[in-house]
């Protein structure tokens, strides 16, 4: 075939010698074989074919098609013509649609076609009037020839008569064709090559993001339960796990709803938002919330879709619209008990069903998490229940042994009774002596016997037997009301309401003429709403007690002494009186015994020891209350009550 075309007569070679000729053609020939194997784009490669194409042919109007992978379209990947209009270059177009054409023709026969138009149109068995643009004089085209057909084609033509492409530029184009096609399979196998190394590096990426993404996730499952057996407070709880969901999606507005105990509420034990909306607990009503709930699917709604559940009456807006809507049911088994929910306000930020999948999979680990919390929440508020009830259960032990022992030493209240007796004795001895005496006078004075000596005898008798009778009678009645008060006779006292406040205002002016004469000052602090179910009779009783013991014991001779009385309320409907002095005090040795009955360091003095021991009895039998005391020598004493509001 080079020989061929050694004997052509392309117009780029000027006569001469054959040797110059053939070693032109060799090198042009060459130069096409380098610039189609060449890495350089197509549209440079094919503009350098066609100069030198137009130094061998003087193809001056030249053009390249190739086949789609459809075979039923093709495009236009190179065009230079003069009369012609450029088509569209690199794009495809349908071979039905051209079929009266010499290129589709070409494409369709598969083998090359040269001459005149007539002549074209006759081998080619179409209709070149039809054609769209010029008809030309002389035409060329060769198809390019790959592994599995015809790939494409290139045409040379010309629009003067004088112009006819011969055998050997049909074979020189057919060579350059093949050298084209060589390079265009090379082309296409090295981007096939560089497809599938990218399409494999984009794999590659992806699995190592889905890696990193398994990671981040086991992460913060990881991390979940880690704070599920956490000893932090609830709320640092719920903000961790924000802290969590924050690191997998989205989460700058974010709230965990729950049921509320009775199943009829809501409630939002944490929640972050951007606009500022404060979700507070609320009966079920028709909110998104509810509607998750009620759905127990996760739920993801954009802004358009939201009106139209409002419409049909499923839910009712409540608060800011967001722009997208993201919620998971928390389920502990087969029971919903509450959700989280992401939202977005931003136009454009929105979630995805993968965003959906990816908190459906954390809610379930975080409603583990979350019901492990609550139960060691509820175990922890039980055991320090039970530590409270241990310690009530202590101390109620303890107070019924004092109770015991007060009770066995008041039961010797009863034999100390006899002690009436003596009084009550020499009562009935001087009345009976005096009524003897009262016969004896009688009966001489009738007698009239009875001297003026005698009259004045029986008088100072008389006045001595009254004033020893009335003065045993009275000691006998203060002693039967003194024990009476230890007996703490319920029956003497009835229970009703009142306000500490006002019975502390009737109680004071009495109280102050205890102190009346004496340098003693009593504050008292109470405040105005504490109100009792209780008897304020022994209340009374117990405080008068407490201010004639401190006025006894604790001032004694001192110039001046304070005394303080205050109540206040606690949680548990329960009242703390205290009542403190700054007097001399009680030594340790003897606090563990002022309770008991005729316990007292005065006995020689007036008292019987029986204050505190009533005081006990009142508080502890009466009131329903305990009391405590605490005393410092030389600084003071404090007692200190705890009464129920309402007694037993």
């Amino acid at each position: 075939m080079l020989a061929r075309m050694v004997d052509s007569r392309a117009p780029g070679f000027a006569a001469g010698s054959g040797e110059g000729l053939h070693d032109g053609l060799h090198r042009s020939l060459y130069r096409i074989a380098d610039i189609a194997s060449g890495g350089r784009e197509l549209k440079q490669v094919l503009g350098e074919i066609h100069a030198l194409l137009s130094t061998l042919l003087g193809a001056r109007n030249f053009y390249v098609v190739l086949l789609d992978e459809d075979r039923a379209h093709f495009r236009f990947v190179y065009f230079a013509d003069q009369c012609d209009a450029t088509p569209p270059l690199d794009v495809a177009l349908p071979l039905a649609q051209y079929a009266h054409t010499a290129t589709v023709a070409l494409l369709r026969r598969g083998r090359p076609v040269q001459g005149d138009g007539a002549r074209i149109a006759a081998e080619l068995g179409i209709a070149l009037s039809e054609a769209p643009g010029p008809s030309p004089r002389s035409w060329l085209g060769v198809p390019m020839l790959g592994a599995d057909g015809i790939d494409g084609a290139l045409v040379v033509q010309d629009y003067e008569a004088e112009r006819r492409f011969d055998d050997h530029e049909r074979d020189l184009l057919t060579f350059v064709a093949q050298m084209l096609q060589a390079a265009l399979e090379r082309r296409s196998l090295q981007q096939r090559l560089e497809r599938r190394v990218e399409e494999r590096t984009q794999a590659l990426r992806a699995e190592v993001v889905e890696r990193e993404h398994a990671v981040r996730l086991q992460q913060a499952l990881f991390r979940i339960a880690e704070l599920a057996a956490s000893p932090i407070a609830l709320d640092a709880f719920y903000k961790a796990l924000h802290g969590i969901v924050g690191e997998l999606l989205l989460a700058r507005n974010f709230f965990i709803v729950l049921l509320d105990a009775t199943g009829e509420g809501l409630y939002f034990p944490y929640q972050v938002d951007e606009t500022g909306d404060v979700y507070q607990p609320r009966r079920l009503r028709r909110g998104l919330s509810e509607y998750l709930l009620r759905s127990g699917k996760p739920l993801l709604l954009h802004a358009h879709e939201i009106p139209a559940l409002h419409a049909s009456g499923e839910v009712e807006l409540i608060g800011t619209p967001s722009v997208c809507w993201l919620g998971v049911p928390l389920r502990t088994g087969e029971r919903v008990v509450g959700g989280l929910v992401v939202q977005s306000y931003t136009p454009g930020v929105t979630y995805t069903d993968a965003d959906q999948a990816l908190l459906s999979f954390v809610s379930v680990h975080i409603a583990s998490a979350l019901e492990r919390r609550q139960a060691q929440d509820a175990l922890r508020a039980s055991h320090a229940e039970l530590q409270a009830t241990l310690q009530r259960l202590r101390e109620t032990q303890h107070d019924l042994v004092e109770a015991e022992k007060m009770a066995a030493l008041g039961q010797l209240v009863a034999g100390v009774a006899h002690e009436v007796n003596t009084p009550l004795g020499i009562s009935i001895t001087a009345s009976s002596a005096l009524q003897q005496r009262l016969g004896d006078t009688r009966k001489e004075a009738e007698a009239q016997r009875l001297s003026r000596g005698q009259l004045i005898d029986f008088f100072d008798y008389a006045d001595q037997a009254a004033h020893l009778i009335a003065h045993n009678l009275q000691r006998s009645a203060e002693l039967i009301r003194t024990f009476k008060q230890v007996a703490v006779d319920r029956s003497a006292d009835d229970r009703r309401r009142f306000h500490l406040r006002e019975l502390l205002a009737e109680l004071l002016p009495s109280l102050r003429l205890l102190w009346k004469r004496l340098p003693v000052e009593l504050q008292v602090e109470c405040a105005e709403a504490i109100e009792l179910d209780s008897f304020p009779g022994a209340l009374g009783q117990v405080i008068t007690n407490f201010v004639q013991n401190a006025l006894i014991h604790a001032f004694g001779e001192r110039e001046h002494g304070h005394m303080r009385l205050s109540a206040e309320r606690v949680e548990g409907g329960r009242l703390i009186l205290r009542f403190a002095d700054d007097g001399a005090g009680i030594p340790s040795e003897r606090l563990a015994h002022i309770f008991e009955p005729f316990y007292t360091t005065r006995r020689g003095q007036g008292c019987t020891g029986l204050g505190l021991h009533i005081v006990y009895n009142l508080v502890t039998e009466k009131l329903g209350g305990r009391i405590r005391v605490d005393s410092t020598p030389g600084q003071g004493t404090q007692f200190t009550l705890d009464l129920p509001l309402r007694a037993p």
